[in-house]
Formats: structure tokens, C-alpha cells, sequence
């Protein structure tokens, strides 16, 4: 008698996504343990989104946008494939920006010949530039795939039953989508169809990015041309997959604040970024140029600025010791839309610290708490986003858009609620007891007007 051992094959995972522009960093980092990658090149191109636009750490710390701009045609919906290229000079000004900013950056020369030769051929179509970009940006990350257009497959159906058709015809078992795809997803379907799914999530790990404080949410270009091929280490370590399984919880969150819990303990060490004062100039620059009225104690900007680096100095011990106390409000209200709105406004000093504890804690509610589908307050995201997010998974008419009053909505969330749904994700004591300062002194912890309300209206 003979004896056949059996092989164990790991089953086949598909990743499918839309042909982006320098995509970010989480587009890579599911992509570590397969060798292909299906390019959704026939699905509906949505403007101002990350099909042509990407983001990069500008000249002053920060993120700048790069976007290249594309031909309306009046054609809809426009498949990606078709969206054609409207000012051949965008790819001189894109090299430019990206030369000036990066060329000090260790691995820049490694790389930038191949960039060049990218960024000075004559494009006319937006999805060879973007695939193009994405198999240098692969290779640098040692990344062995083959991409896939799906137009070549020719896939049937939409939304869900196009990804099963797509599983099928690329003898995948297993579909891997992003945080939000669960809610959007039709699971019986791929349940029916014998396809498993894997999430994948992606956490920003600080690296060296030059000067300045870490910028998250930036084009998986940045740790490649700052770190060369130890930035495939660096996507590995915020990578992340699990099994979804139907009996999930899979509703959105309820406006009453039901949400998602984390899924394990991660401890923060917040208060030497909260200290800094090189940070805490980068939140009064912020402020300046967005605010202008004085506070309760009528110390203007100008003023301020007269001895900024001592006062900062100042500032940055009061809160390391833990003797900084919010000032009194000064309360104004303002009419918009025949309703009169009361809003805070906090003295210039208290500014800064609500724009420097939200530099700290918005990295990690990005990361962790807030999911794909929420565009309000957020870095990088707008209502022309939101938009585009429905459309692309065919989120249309019929439907309700609803005119929420914020102030309202939020109404009766008391200080030790937001505290808890805070501390959820953010875990160094120090940091929360001065969040908690700064809540008690306001009439409502949510009220408009403070630095922190965007941020705790979203969480």
C-alpha cells in the first residue's frame, strides 16, 4: 500500500482595490502575503478623491496635498479606466514639490531616477500613471505581486456580487477589504458563495520622517524614501488581519454613542508631546491663523506673539507639572441660518493647549476609533469625500440626507461620559486628567467654539 501525503495549500485571498495616485500606506501593508492585486479599474471614478489625489509631509511639518488634475467629460458615471488627464504640466510641478521636499531624505537619490523618468513621460490617461507609481512603490517594498486591471476580467454584477464574481474568477476564498466593508458588504452572499473574509486594519507606527513632530496618514512613499527598504518593517509592524465572522456586530453607530470597543490595550505616553515646545508652537501657529478674538481676559494674538518662546516655556511647566488651569470662557452668540448659536471662546492660552491635545489624541482616534465611513472634522476628508465614498458604493437615490444640528445632537453628554468614551482609546492618565480640566470649565463638554469639540463630536 502506498501512502500520499496531502499538501496543505493556504487558501487564495483576494485584494481588490481602485488604481489610487502615491496610495497610502495601508494600501500596502494588506498586501505583504499575496501575489496579486486586482486594480477595480472598471468601477465609477469619483472626483476629489484618492483616485487622483494623495498626501505628503509638506515644507512646515503638516500634510500637503498633491492632485492631478483630470478632464470632465460630462460622461456618467465615468469609468476610472477612461478618466483622462487634463494639464500634461501637473507632472512637472508634482516632481518639483516632490524633489524640494524629499530630496534630503536618506534613499531619495535611491529612487529618484526612476521618479523622474515617471514624472517626465507624456500621460494622458490616469490609470497608467497611477499603476505605474504603485509597481515602483511595490518593488521598493519588496513586494512581489502582480496587478491585475479588472477590466481584463470582465466581472459581472456590482458592489458585492462583482467581488464574488471577481473571487471566482481569480480562485480566491477569501476576500480582504478594509475596516469599513463590513458595513457596506452584502456577507450573505459571500457566505453563500463559500468566501471567507479577512479585515484588514492598518496602525500608524511613528518613524523619522526629518525634522518636526510625526505626520501620520501620508502616502507610502514617505517611509520609503526616508528609510528604503526598512520600510516594508514599518508597514509590517501596523499591519494587521482578522476572520470576520456573520454573527459581528455590523451596524453602524447609533447617534445615542453606540461604537465599536478596541480590541486590545495599547498604552499611550502622551505628555512629553503634549510638553513640547516645539509642538506647542506648532499649535499657536495653527490657531493664529485661524482665530482672532480675544478671550476673557482680552490678551489678543498680537500681544501673545510678543515673548512667544517664554510664555511657551511657561506654558509647557504648567502642564508638565500639572498646575495648568483653564481660564475663564468668554461667551458670544452668533446667528446663522436664522438660529442663534452660543459659542465659546477660550483665552488665547487655552487655544493652544485644545489644539495641542488634539494634535496628540487625533493620530490615534484616526487610527483606531474612527471608521472609514465618518468624513466630518477629519484631516484630508471633506463633504466632497463623503460624496464620493456613497457613490463608490453605490450609495444612491433613493435615499434621506439629514440636516443635523450639531449642538443639539450632542446635547446632554456630561463630562464623565466623554471622559469614558475618551479613554476607550487614549490611555495616559496624566494626558486624560488635563482633557477632564479642560471639559469642566466649559458649559458642555461638546460645547462650539473649543479646539477639542470637532474631535469629541466625532468620537
Amino acid at each position: 500500500m502506498s501512502l500520499h501525503r496531502k499538501e496543505n495549500h493556504p487558501p487564495k485571498v483576494l485584494v481588490a482595490h481602485q488604481p489610487s495616485y502615491l496610495p497610502w500606506q495601508g494600501y500596502f501593508a494588506r498586501l505583504f502575503d499575496v501575489d496579486q492585486l486586482v486594480l477595480l479599474d472598471h468601477v465609477q471614478f469619483a472626483e476629489r478623491g484618492v483616485q487622483h489625489r494623495t498626501w505628503i509631509r509638506g515644507h512646515t511639518g503638516g500634510r500637503q496635498r498633491l492632485s492631478v488634475p483630470v478632464r470632465r467629460t460630462g460622461r456618467y458615471p465615468q469609468p476610472i479606466r477612461d478618466v483622462a488627464i487634463a494639464d500634461p504640466r501637473w507632472a512637472h510641478r508634482h516632481w518639483r514639490t516632490l524633489s524640494q521636499i524629499y530630496r534630503r531624505a536618506k534613499y531619495f537619490d535611491t529612487y529618484a531616477e526612476d521618479l523622474h523618468a515617471i514624472y517626465h513621460q507624456p500621460w494622458t490617461t490616469l490609470t497608467a500613471v497611477n499603476t505605474t507609481l504603485i509597481k515602483l512603490v511595490s518593488r521598493a517594498l519588496g513586494l512581489d505581486i502582480q496587478l491585475i486591471p479588472s477590466s481584463s476580467l470582465d466581472p459581472t454584477g456590482t458592489k458585492t456580487a462583482m467581488l464574488v464574481d471577481l473571487c471566482r474568477r481569480t480562485g480566491a476564498t477569501v476576500l480582504r477589504v478594509g475596516t469599513g466593508a463590513p458595513h457596506y458588504l452584502d456577507t450573505r452572499l459571500l457566505t453563500q458563495a463559500g468566501i471567507a473574509i479577512e479585515v484588514a486594519t492598518y496602525t500608524h507606527h511613528p518613524y523619522p520622517q526629518g525634522r518636526g513632530p510625526f505626520v501620520p496618514n501620508l502616502a507610502a512613499l514617505d517611509p520609503v524614501l526616508h528609510h528604503g527598504p526598512h520600510a516594508r518593517e514599518i508597514l509590517a509592524a501596523g499591519a494587521s488581519t482578522r476572520t470576520w465572522t456573520p454573527h459581528e456586530h455590523d451596524s453602524r453607530p447609533a447617534v445615542t454613542g453606540s461604537r465599536a470597543r478596541p480590541q486590545a490595550r495599547q498604552t499611550h505616553s502622551l505628555m512629553p508631546l503634549l510638553t513640547d515646545r516645539r509642538r506647542l508652537k506648532q499649535a499657536a501657529r495653527g490657531c493664529m491663523r485661524t482665530t482672532s478674538s480675544p478671550g476673557a481676559d482680552g490678551m489678543t494674538w498680537r500681544n501673545y506673539r510678543a515673548g512667544l518662546d517664554a510664555r511657551l516655556a511657561k506654558l509647557a511647566a504648567h502642564l508638565h507639572d500639572g498646575s495648568w488651569t483653564p481660564s475663564p470662557l468668554r461667551q458670544v452668540t452668533w446667528s446663522l441660518d436664522d438660529k442663534d448659536l452660543a459659542i465659546v471662546i477660550p483665552t488665547v492660552e487655552d487655544r493652544i493647549v485644545h489644539r495641542a491635545l488634539r494634535q496628540c489624541a487625533e493620530p490615534i482616534l484616526e487610527a483606531h476609533a474612527y471608521p472609514d465611513w465618518l468624513f466630518g472634522w477629519r484631516p484630508g476628508r471633506s463633504r466632497a469625500h463623503a460624496l464620493a465614498y456613497a457613490q463608490r458604493h453605490g450609495i444612491t437615490s433613493p435615499c434621506w440626507v439629514a440636516d443635523i444640528d450639531v449642538t443639539r445632537a450632542t446635547a446632554g453628554s456630561t463630562v464623565d461620559q466623554t471622559m469614558r468614551w475618551l479613554a476607550d482609546w487614549i490611555h495616559d492618565g496624566s494626558f486624560l486628567r488635563i482633557v477632564r480640566r479642560v471639559l469642566n470649565g466649559l458649559p458642555s463638554p461638546l460645547a462650539p467654539g473649543s479646539g477639542l469639540s470637532p474631535l469629541l463630536t466625532n468620537l
